[in-house]
């Protein structure tokens, strides 16, 4: 075809007159009277636009055109592929990968990439577990886990492994490793990640022990209930090697039992933490109402907890506020500040013991606060079911733009007598007041009576790549009468109810009474490959030779 020098075509009709009269089917230019009639139109389209000026052109071949076709580029990507579970790419264009997921019941031996190994007889590891945050600064996240020691004579410990590796990792190959000096003080019960305290480019963490003012021994008077530690860190040290302290208020009030790291509530730019008292009494007497402080980091050498913020107080005697959780909500009402969660599973309601309650504070707190005026109060359904006894933020599972929180209620009889479960509440505009478990809008219970389902309880991140979040419910005890414990996977967004042996996944202990589940922790990302990870404890697993040596597993997401 021949070409005329000088002409523009408009292919967005630019060119054609703009006026009140033009004929809008006037494509703007006349015939070309040079044109072979053989020829392809030039105005049809075979310049690879559409009428709009965009590509239509299909640069790989494979039949399809953007924005079907995710990647233009590669012809094996495109709507009709085969999905590849793993290769971190969406192959078939469809933005998730559900046939790549875990699902149904299913050992955790079998899908988890790293399984922890205590290095002696009675070391109870895996006791609790938790994130450290990126305590040596390569950009991943860093593991805690705790272990317990012998239950005479044995000092507890807290192990840090940095970037863990897939297959077994025994706990005498920690990075790190810090060692109680004193036996009995529960050091390591609760252990949180608290970003980097102090902006040395470290991540930091801290490390309850609430029974070490109650030992009662001239020698032990005055040792620390809340250690922390800053990054980085390598080899071995005591607990007298902490970098910041507090002490307990007072005598066995098991300070320390529940700390959690809540972001920077106050507003000056340093992280701040919650850090529980549960046997504290806040009137005359021993009321056991509890209290939970609210500390302002960052924190050096000795601290005290008369400095805290706000101090929380349960709403009635026997309440034991903290008992359950301290730690983050998220942010469940959506104004971009993080909101504080707290329960009380001892609460009494009316003449109902233990009925329990959970607690979410969304406004700026200050001084002393009964939590009975908290903005948002749930309660359990009756007596004993000690609703309360887990809670943690769940993210945003249904993926409305508010957090959401799982609380335990570890002998609810919803399932069976004492068997337990955990609800889910989303948060929201609605999520304000008193409230009870009939709000819930899904949750998981136990399979049979005596079970323990809600024992614990955490988010887990966005575990199948779907866009919402995900979080896990354990049940020690297990439910098939066996005594083999499982761990409950359940996939966002969570609607209605389910049988923990029911769940989208259910993950199985190794062998019956190892504790699987005792204890749970919800990683970000220790591979990068940006799917949430969860971390299981049970401190009373033995592998060969090494009686309740304990041990944990690491389970990543898998989606693309």
């Amino acid at each position: 075809m021949l070409t005329v020098s000088g002409c523009i075509i408009y292919a967005d009709d630019k060119g054609a007159d703009s006026g009140a009269d033009a004929d809008v089917t006037d494509p703007g230019w006349e015939d070309d009277p040079m044109e072979d009639p053989d020829e392809p139109d030039d105005t049809g389209g075979s310049d690879g636009s559409d009428d709009t000026g965009a590509s239509v052109l299909d640069s790989d071949g494979d039949g399809f055109l953007e924005p079907d076709d995710c990647d233009d580029n590669n012809a094996a990507i495109n709507p009709d592929a085969d999905e590849v579970c793993g290769d971190g790419i969406d192959n078939n264009c469809d933005g998730g990968a559900p046939e790549c997921r875990l699902s149904g019941e299913t050992e955790v031996v079998d899908v988890a990439d790293s399984i922890f190994q205590g290095a002696g007889t009675d070391a109870r590891f895996g006791i609790s577990v938790g994130s450290a945050g990126d305590v040596n600064g390569d950009g991943i996240e860093d593991v805690l886990i705790a272990s317990q020691g012998p239950q005479v004579g044995g000092h507890s410990a807290v192990h840090l492994f940095q970037s863990p590796t897939p297959g077994f990792v025994n706990a005498g190959a920690a990075s790190a490793t810090i060692e109680s000096d004193l036996v009995g003080d529960g050091f390591g019960q609760a252990i949180t990640a608290l970003g980097d305290m102090n902006g040395d480019g470290y991540g930091d963490f801290a490390v309850g022990a609430p029974y070490a003012s109650g030992i009662g021994t001239a020698s032990t008077e005055g040792r620390p209930s809340v250690l922390i530690f800053t990054g980085p860190m390598s080899g071995r040290a005591t607990s007298l090697t902490a970098d910041a302290t507090f002490e307990a208020a007072n005598i066995n009030d098991w300070t320390g039992h529940r700390i959690g790291a809540v972001g920077d509530v106050t507003g000056d730019g340093v992280v701040d933490m919650l850090v529980s008292a549960p046997q504290a009494s806040v009137g005359s007497g021993s009321d056991y109402a509890g209290v939970v402080y609210l500390l302002e980091g960052d924190w050096r050498r000795t601290e005290s907890l008369g400095d805290a913020v706000a101090v929380f107080t349960g709403e009635a005697n026997d309440s034991r506020v903290g008992m359950g959780a301290a730690t983050l909500a998220g942010d469940v009402d959506g104004d971009g500040q993080n909101d504080l969660l707290m329960t009380s599973p001892e609460v009494p309601v009316g003449a109902n013991a233990g009925v329990g309650a959970a607690y979410v504070v969304t406004r700026s707190a200050s001084g002393q606060v009964d939590l009975g005026y908290a903005d948002v109060r749930i309660y359990g359904r009756s007596a004993g079911d000690n609703f309360g006894s887990s809670a943690a933020s769940a993210g945003d599972v249904n993926n409305d733009g508010y957090d959401d929180i799982i609380v335990g209620a570890l002998n609810s009889d919803l399932g069976a007598t004492d068997a337990g479960a955990a609800f889910l509440f989303h948060g929201g505009p609605s999520f304000s007041g008193p409230l009870d478990t009939g709000d819930a809008t899904f949750f998981v219970v136990g399979a049979q009576a005596g079970a323990s389902t809600g024992f614990a309880v955490t988010g887990i991140g966005d575990l199948d790549a779907d866009g919402h979040a995900d979080f896990a419910v354990s049940d020690p005890a297990g439910f098939d009468g066996t005594g083999v414990g499982a761990v409950a996977v359940i996939y966002g967004p969570a609607v209605g109810n389910t049988d923990i042996e029911d769940a989208d996944v259910v993950l199985i202990g190794d062998a019956p009474g190892t504790n699987f589940g005792v204890s749970l922790g919800g990683l970000s990302d220790t591979n990068g490959d940006g799917l949430g990870e969860l971390l299981i404890g049970a401190s009373l697993l033995s592998p060969t030779g090494m009686n309740e040596a304990g041990g944990a597993y690491l389970v990543r997401g898998q989606g693309f």
